[in-house]
């Protein structure tokens, strides 16, 4: 069943009452009648001082359980493998953003990373460092669990060690794996990693505007 999602930034959270994220939000997502769903990119990593919540990092733990105590149905985050092959959570390419560290994530170790501090919010050269570390996976998605369902952007070309590691922790029924496929595309549907999970495929129609169609 595929039915469109609109995607509420971290800002418009902060006006939202906190509660924890219901159980059944990929039921909801699955409903085409399942109601708005509350979409976090990178986690609730603003402030939210109409609930006494600071900044956090982005992709962070205390990004995460932000999320939670605002009742957001879904966080988004990006996944990369590192040097020595773990999964990792980070967006951009190269850590300097949002680390206190430089270099990129494919060149740098799981121990290299986890010596690495985040940067609050969105990061940048100016931006206080944290104490939240980078996540692995496995990581979050513990975290993740009966709080919030994940949409997982994987950055590298490793789909089937992101949905395996999904599977790994029982994580199917609160996962949806990020896609992207052509116009000419076959159906991903049956297809191997993607019969294993949910997951949302961005399409790009012939007017040019970006739609993102998912498929649960």
């Amino acid at each position: 069943m595929q039915r469109l999602l609109l995607a509420a930034v971290t800002g418009l959270l902060a006006c939202s009452a906190v509660q924890a994220a219901p159980p059944d939000a990929l039921g909801r997502i699955r409903d085409p009648r399942g109601g708005l769903i509350v979409i976090a990119h990178r986690g609730c990593h603003e402030a939210a001082p109409l609930h006494g919540l600071g900044p956090t990092p982005e992709n962070s733990a205390a990004a995460l359980a932000q999320c939670v105590a605002l009742g957001a149905d879904v966080m988004e985050t990006d996944v990369r493998r590192s040097r020595d092959g773990a999964l990792v959570i980070m967006h951009d390419e190269r850590v300097d953003r949002t680390t206190d560290g430089t270099g990129r994530v494919a060149d740098l170790t799981l121990a290299q990373l986890k010596a690495l501090r985040l940067r609050q919010d969105e990061g940048g050269a100016g931006a206080p460092l944290s104490d939240q570390r980078v996540l692995t996976l496995d990581e979050i998605l513990a975290l993740a669990k009966d709080g919030i369902v994940l949409n997982l952007d994987v950055k590298d070309a490793i789909y089937g060690e992101v949905v395996d590691a999904v599977h790994r922790a029982g994580a199917t029924d609160r996962v949806i794996v990020k896609t992207s496929a052509g116009i000419a595309s076959v159906p991903l549907a049956s297809i191997p990693p993607y019969d294993r999970v949910p997951f949302a495929l961005g399409w790009t129609p012939p007017d040019g505007i970006d739609v993102p169609e998912w498929r649960c």
